[in-house]
């Protein structure tokens, strides 16, 4: 039996502290970092057990080892996983949520979830995997997957040592060593930056991967296989240790935030601290650091942390799901009152199937077929119920039918790409002349493509295509943005400016880049500046957009800037409570008053309607009330789906505003 480490408990309170705190939208941007910490101690606690039961007897006995991560893990998962898919189905949508609800802990229950978790199109930090209530199992999958490969990697050290007649510790520490530093190095490679091939891909992966946080573990192992060694430091290192430890870990939950690429190099220190604080309490002493992690009130929450881990997340996305904006407040208190079924998780399933003599005959393979076959049955009938379809949910279903770029694979083609010649213009094979239709800007110029299509070509004008998601059709440089954004806008600025088409529509998403909770900053392409504030990115959004218009206007090219359309800022009909889609999606609509969206979205309207002033052949439009009759502006009219989410119109929206594109076109196009 290893003795048990008090500070280590501690560590773990700190850990699920902290990402609690973080799911919860309290102030501590970095508290994502908490896992970090958890994966440290792992790697330490793991590699502690394995070499003293090689020193016991001689060898690992891996069935045992794999039997105690049955009993710890799998049942409180289990449970989970029975509990929350039912309630998802009352409160996600069965028109998207809840499969992925349901994808996700079928894999969870497999230990694959962070696998499938990368498949999905949004990242760790979008929206859209911040309604995934078994989002946070991707951790859970990286420790098992690490508890799968990691005795196999003591025994091949135990073995090497034994055939070269070397040192079993010091052969250990070299190859946990090389393991760890090119883990981190392909950690740094791959959160490096835009500059690599396919760098969402790649930093998905960084993100969700094991082989990328294999040096997390790394580092608590590499101390575990010198811990006879710390023990001899004297009791005066321990309290700067612990120092430096607690501001690491500090550092890296209030300086760190879902904008930093992670986890290379900004994971070092959050990392390291945690290092340092177990190195501290290696240490004999009384540090008060080290009294703090092995108070009462820590131990409790340590000994709770798995469970709480658990149990917290899904309630917090439930509480995100049925509270309105005003009530977020209560979020946090939620985040506390996840506590109670964590508790009784604990209390009455993790230790009596761990510890408790009632279950001490059942075996642990059984146990795992058990629990895995049970959650993996319920993911199933989650995932069939959810494609049950009525008329009305196989309607709104049909709402979410990508927009014509999307569909073509024109998002993102530079000027110059074969693919934008071949797919991205109408009718196929067709030039770009004096009389051609270009359409241009992010994925709000996107959903036009239907009107503007058949608008241009029954004028006998080519149309084409080049939009870029999130990569507004302006001269400025925008944090967050997607990679390549700016070189994107000057590159078909440039084209444009060359090739004189006979008419340029240009459409963003302009307001929402000054929506408070985006977090995007801008900046002038050849300043470091950044701008925050509504008033200053107002004025940057005019000279951005001037800049593209001036070029044009002197280049004699026609343009027309579409306003942004009416926004229904955090509405999105996959949002919708289960109940009342089932009952009908039309119960979750929303309305406005046009008046009242103009307002909220006056500041990139004026910029814009400032930026095409005194510009010869240039000029703006705004097709608000061509969507939103009688001057209110609605997701749906009658049984008619406007909105496709918060900030795009439906396919057959785009398709009734053919005729004001025609008319745009006649009236303003060069003829």
């Amino acid at each position: 039996m290893v003795d048990r480490r008090r500070d280590i408990q501690g560590l773990r309170a700190v850990a699920v502290l902290l990402v609690v705190a973080y799911h919860s939208g309290l102030p501590v941007p970095g508290g994502f970092i908490g896992v970090d910490v958890f994966f440290v101690i792992s790697g330490f606690v793991i590699t502690r057990l394995l070499l003293r039961e090689t020193d016991r007897a001689g060898r690992i006995d891996l069935r045992r080892f794999y039997a105690r991560r049955v009993r710890r893990l799998l049942p409180a998962l289990a449970l989970l996983i029975v509990v929350v898919l039912p309630v998802t189905a009352v409160i996600q949508s069965p028109l998207g949520s809840m499969q992925v609800a349901a994808r996700t802990a079928a894999a969870a229950a497999l230990f694959i979830s962070n696998a499938v978790l990368f498949l999905e199109p949004s990242g760790y930090f979008a929206a859209p995997a911040a309604m995934n209530p078994f989002l946070h199992t991707w951790s859970l999958a990286v420790e098992e997957q690490f508890y799968l490969i990691f005795p196999a990697v003591m025994a091949f050290a135990a073995y090497v040592a034994t055939c070269r007649r070397a040192r079993r510790l010091m052969v250990t520490f070299s190859l946990l060593l090389a393991l760890s530093v090119a883990s981190l190095l392909l950690a740094i490679y791959l959160t490096a930056g835009d500059g690599l091939p396919f760098h969402a891909h790649n930093a998905a992966f960084s993100f969700y991967s094991s082989p990328t946080r294999a040096w997390e573990f790394g580092v608590g192992a590499l101390i575990a296989v010198e811990e006879s060694r710390i023990r001899r430091w004297g009791a005066r290192a321990a309290l700067p240790t612990a120092v430096l430890g607690a501001v690491g870990v500090t550092w890296g939950a209030v300086a760190i935030s879902a904008a930093d690429p992670f986890p290379g190099i900004n994971a070092l220190v959050p990392v390291l601290g945690s290092g340092l604080l177990i190195i501290a309490g290696t240490v004999p002493s009384r540090q008060p650091i080290g009294r703090l992690l092995s108070s009462a009130p820590m131990q409790w929450i340590g000994d709770l942390s798995y469970s709480w881990y658990l149990w917290h997340w899904p309630l917090i996305v439930f509480a995100n799901n049925l509270l309105g904006a005003e009530h977020r407040w209560l979020v946090p208190c939620v985040g506390v009152l996840s506590l109670l079924p964590a508790w009784l998780s604990k209390r009455y399933v993790e230790d009596p199937i761990r510890t408790g003599r009632k279950f001490a005959d059942l075996r642990a393979p059984r146990l795992a077929v058990a629990s895995v076959g049970v959650a993996v049955f319920v993911s199933a009938v989650t995932f069939g119920a959810a494609q049950i379809a009525t008329p009305a949910i196989r309607d709104a279903r049909a709402q979410r039918a990508a927009h014509l770029d999307v569909g073509r694979g024109c998002v993102g083609n530079m000027p110059d790409a074969e693919k934008t010649r071949l797919d991205c213009l109408w009718p196929q094979g067709a030039d770009v002349d004096s009389r051609s239709v270009v359409l241009v800007g992010d994925s709000n110029a996107g959903q036009f493509a239907e009107a503007l299509v058949p608008a241009a070509t029954q004028q006998n004008r080519s149309m084409l295509l080049a939009t870029n998601a999130a990569c507004p059709f302006v001269e400025l440089v925008l944090d967050p943005s997607p990679p390549g954004c700016t070189d994107f806008v000057q590159r078909w600025t440039s084209a444009l400016a060359d090739v004189q088409p006979g008419l340029v529509v240009i459409a963003s998403a302009s307001s929402d880049y000054f929506l408070a909770d985006q977090h995007v900053r801008f900046r002038l392409p050849d300043t470091q500046e950044w701008i925050e504030d509504d008033a200053g990115k107002g004025r940057l959004w005019q000279v951005g957009m001037a800049a593209v218009l001036q070029k044009l206007s002197a280049a004699r090219v026609p343009v027309v800037v579409v306003n942004t359309l009416p926004h229904f800022v955090n509405w999105d009909l996959y949002k919708c409570p289960g109940y009342e889609v089932w009952l009908s999606p039309s119960r979750c609509g929303r309305s406005e008053a046009l008046a009242e969206v103009q307002r909220q979205q006056n500041t990139a309207a004026v910029a814009e309607q400032r930026a095409a002033v005194g510009l010869l052949g240039v000029s703006t439009i705004d097709l608000g009330p061509a969507v939103c009759p009688d001057g209110v502006c609605r997701t749906n009219i009658d049984s008619r789906w406007v909105a496709r989410d918060g900030g795009h119109i439906t396919v057959g929206e785009a398709q009734r505003l053919q005729p004001e594109f025609a008319r745009l076109i006649a009236e303003r196009a060069r003829p």
